[in-house]
């Protein structure tokens, strides 16, 4: 029996930690919520090496390549594939918004309220702006992982123009060593994930009750619709016709990543076990180790869901009606601003705020959709997460089609 125990994989004691947590919540109660901090440390280690690890997982995948053209076919493919499937994304969160009238009869959202939440400017200056850094190492240290992003990119660049192979060569070992030391924390941290994971539990389900879902749980319902929707209507469809895979082997593989997802809400901290998944497919991790992480910051297709639901809800509360024309403008700036960066927990809400002042709804829905975000988030991540799968796996294989071509 002990032996046995001692099998269980960490996706099972993360499973066996969110039940603990629930179930401790339900009983201790509000008090449930002093241990909150617990997970907060959990989460604060793993994020201690995101950072780093995707700009070196970036440099060095980029760094690496031996066929300029490769990395080039695999960069314009998997941007496609991330800015299309975003765009999808959105047309879904419209429609079962559109459809459930989710926010019709809703009288709990203040319609005379001023805007509570400061907008940020969106803009083709500022966004080119926010994608370069002034120096080095502040992306790292604030976590700004489209910059993180941009770095890595130019690094790897660097690398594989330089003309010493020695040298290059001494620079991909270094980078080697360094991820196979931020793979190692990483390891550690996710040996505490049962612990965080149920302490986090635990502090929800004590602070908020049964009763967290409250008067939106339409709304919860409604965008879960267009998440299942998003993974059954594309990502299956992509396995299945791209990638030329079971879309249920897929889903089962994907398991433990959506595990890591519901219980952190981080497409980052999601990304070793995407990795791992990969592997399985044996995909080359030439590409994996950029599509990954890539995806992670890039592709953002849950929170493109999300985004219309939140602001058809709104509007239909308020009794505003949108245009055709309005909702596809609704469509292309929520595929433009959910590829704008991402990775962190809660970024979602930041960047939906931009939206409600976009299209002049009440802000006021924020403060509501606040008190549930952390199950939205969570669902958003899950979401995000078998997407960047999805789409490395479809690349991969055209890549091994297209070796096995040649070779014939």
């Amino acid at each position: 029996m002990l032996q046995k125990i001692r099998s269980f994989s960490i996706t099972m004691w993360i499973f066996i930690g969110m039940i603990i947590g629930i179930t401790a919540g339900f009983i201790i109660g509000e008090p449930a919520g002093n241990v909150s901090f617990i997970g907060t440390i959990w989460i604060r280690m793993m994020k201690i090496s995101l950072a780093p690890i995707v700009l070196v997982m970036i440099a060095k995948s980029i760094g690496e390549q031996q066929n300029g053209k490769k990395i080039g076919f695999v960069a314009v493919g998997i941007l496609i594939y991330y800015t299309f499937t975003t765009f999808l994304a959105s047309i879904i969160g419209i429609i079962v918004a559109s459809l459930t009238k989710v926010g019709v009869g809703f009288s709990g959202l203040d319609t005379n309220s001023e805007a509570n939440f400061e907008a940020t400017e969106m803009s083709i200056e500022s966004f080119g702006l926010s994608l370069m850094p002034d120096n080095l190492l502040k992306p790292l240290v604030e976590t700004t992982m489209l910059q993180v992003l941009v770095i890595g990119v130019i690094m790897g660049a660097a690398i594989l123009a330089l003309p010493d192979n020695k040298v290059r060569n001494s620079i991909l070992n270094g980078l080697n060593c360094l991820q196979s030391l931020l793979n190692g924390m990483l390891k550690i941290s996710m040996c505490f994930a049962p612990i965080g994971v149920a302490c986090s539990m635990a502090a929800l389900i004590g602070v908020h009750g049964g009763d967290i879902l409250g008067s939106i749980a339409g709304f919860i319902g409604t965008m879960t619709l267009g998440l299942i929707l998003q993974f059954v209507c594309v990502y299956a469809m992509v396995v299945l016709i791209f990638a030329k895979e079971n879309p249920f082997t897929f889903l089962v593989r994907m398991l433990p990543s959506m595990m890591i997802a519901l219980t952190t809400s981080s497409s980052l901290l999601v990304v070793p076990s995407n990795l791992a998944v990969c592997r399985k497919y044996k995909i080359d991790e030439e590409i994996s180790n950029f599509t990954i992480p890539l995806g992670a910051v890039f592709n953002l297709d849950g929170a493109a869901v999300f985004f219309p639901c939140v602001i058809l809800f709104a509007a239909q509360a308020s009794g505003i009606e949108f245009s055709l024309g309005t909702l596809l403008y609704m469509a292309i700036m929520g595929t433009v601003i959910a590829s704008s960066g991402g990775g962190i927990v809660g970024g979602s809400l930041v960047k939906c705020m931009v939206l409600c002042e976009l299209f002049s709804v009440p802000s006021s829905i924020i403060t509501l959709i606040t008190s549930v975000y952390i199950i939205l988030d969570a669902l958003i991540t899950v979401c995000n997460a078998s997407g960047d799968v999805a789409g490395t796996l479809m690349i991969g294989r055209i890549v091994q089609r297209r070796k096995l071509n040649v070779k014939q």
